[in-house]
């Protein structure tokens, strides 16, 4: 079809189609890759802060370690002879052979 000035008319929804054309990968890389982007970004933060930090870290490292096996050797004392929740086998067999 020629327009009056003899130039071909263009159809009406290719206005659309060029927009799609670029905007559909962009979405993609926007949706895909920007969350790739930024957590690289994160981590090479993170890989810096420890790199300046790293004797801090590790002395932090260190004393949560030392904390955490106290806590758990505290734990394990409180639990000796006869303390424990959980009933021993033998007191229980011998209960019920008394009570015969």
């Amino acid at each position: 079809m020629d327009h009056l000035d003899g130039q071909p008319q263009k159809p009406k929804g290719s206005a659309g189609s060029s927009w799609a054309l670029f905007g559909i990968p962009l979405a993609a890389v926007v949706c895909c890759g920007l969350p790739v982007l930024l957590t690289a970004l994160g981590f090479t933060a993170a890989g810096a802060f420890l790199e300046l930090n790293r004797f801090f870290v590790l002395g932090g490292m260190v004393l949560l370690m030392g904390a955490v096996m106290f806590i758990a050797s505290r734990k394990a004392k409180g639990c000796g002879l006869g303390s424990c929740n959980l009933p021993n086998r033998n007191q229980a067999s011998n209960a019920s052979q008394e009570d015969r």
